[in-house]
């Protein structure tokens, strides 16, 4: 009994080494969220201007050269304000509906996308107001081939890790 102690305790002293690799890619798809909204007593002058506010965003997107197939239009928000259980004592909302709506662009086309963040000022100047809440105005660039670099990663990883593990005594 007592070997067969010794030998469990000696079975327990393991180290499970891990390596670490980092590597720097070059993201080749962006998503940029345009976020629209508008807010007015009156519920068709709101809708009238969400609608100018989203066309007048569709011309500056083909205007800086997107494909109609990179934009997607997101369906258009109704929110009646006094139509909430939990609302405001009255008087103090200004309007009474808000109408939100944005527009999605995605491209592999980086730095397209990057030019024309510089140029949304266009859209400020023609009366447009960009819903940034949250940072959604920014676009989240990504990468669709991880799967190829994984094999690479992993191997650079347990080299690393191979590397390491001498060190433990």
């Amino acid at each position: 009994i007592g070997r067969g102690t010794a030998r469990f305790k000696a079975d327990v002293r393991t180290v499970t080494v891990k390596g670490l690799v980092e590597k720097e890619v070059q993201a080749d798809e962006a998503v940029w969220t345009l976020s629209l909204r508008r807010a007015s007593d009156d519920l068709k002058d709101a809708h009238a201007k969400i609608s100018a506010d989203r066309e007048a965003v569709l011309a500056f997107l083909q205007k800086q050269g997107f494909k109609d197939a990179e934009i997607v239009r997101q369906p258009t928000r109704t929110i009646d304000k006094l139509a909430r259980e939990y609302r405001q004592q009255q008087g103090t909302d200004r309007f009474r509906y808000v109408v939100t709506t944005s527009i999605v662009v995605r491209t592999p086309n980086i730095a397209q996308v990057q030019k024309s963040l510089g140029a949304t000022e266009e859209l400020l100047k023609a009366g447009v107001v960009l819903d940034g809440e949250g940072g959604a105005a920014n676009p989240r660039y990504g990468v669709s081939k991880l799967n190829e670099l994984r094999p690479q990663l992993l191997a650079a990883g347990t080299k690393k890790a191979r590397a390491i593990a001498p060190q433990f005594p």
